[in-house]
């Protein structure tokens, strides 16, 4: 059988007087500490990824293109009536012409009838090119502008993803600037509202399964 029998009171001390060392041991590495959570927590970031649902998810989106530097780069599925209010929308492209943001848009439709009564948001500042659906399929929309890429789907799913990364938003752009300039065709303006039609079908066709 096991004995037990009482120590001297002098043990307790001395476990409290260790404790009481590394207590303070602990206290005078507490400033560095927080020093290095506080820089962690101050310094910038490589990449921010935002996720938005519904309707209101994506004008918050489109709302906050408004503050690019830089032109908007767009592979559009429809005009923005497809997800906001009309009104709401042409609120978005009074703001488009006011801070005089220039849009390079690609689509797959080889004529677009007249979408806004903002005269100016389909002058100059807006240029459109038509894109065969059978050489790139435009299924999911993305927006790319200064550091950051959107893509949104809006229907039977309506959210959004936004990414602010400098090196994705550098390969998009070039990849927009690459399918721009090779593999799509002119399209003109009919109108002041924005309509637009196919002038000439695109010669020179894309085919992934080459590469």
């Amino acid at each position: 059988p096991s004995r037990f029998a009482a120590t001297s009171g002098r043990r307790l001390e001395t476990l409290l007087d260790s404790q009481e060392g590394r207590l303070q041991s602990l206290r005078a590495q507490l400033p560095g500490l927080l020093g290095q959570l506080t820089s962690l927590a101050g310094a910038p970031k490589d990449s921010t990824v935002g996720y938005y649902e519904g309707v209101d998810g994506l004008a918050t989106i489109t709302e906050r293109s408004l503050r690019t530097k830089s032109a908007l780069r767009l592979f559009e599925k429809a005009d923005m009536d497809a997800f906001l209010d009309h009104d709401a929308a042409e609120q978005i492209r009074r703001e488009l012409a006011l801070r005089r943001i220039t849009t390079h848009q690609l689509t797959n439709a080889e004529r677009l009838p007249a979408w806004t009564n903002v005269a100016a948001a389909a002058g100059p500042l807006w240029l459109i090119r038509h894109l065969p659906p059978t050489t790139f399929p435009i299924e999911f929309e993305i927006l790319i502008y200064d550091d950051t890429v959107a893509l949104y789907n809006y229907g039977a799913e309506t959210f959004g993803i936004e990414i602010e990364s400098r090196p994705l938003a550098r390969m998009q752009r070039q990849l927009f600037d690459l399918v721009w300039a090779s593999h799509s065709a002119p399209m003109r303006k009919i109108g002041k509202r924005g309509g637009a039609v196919l002038v000439v079908a695109v010669t020179q066709a894309f085919n992934p399964r080459k590469w």
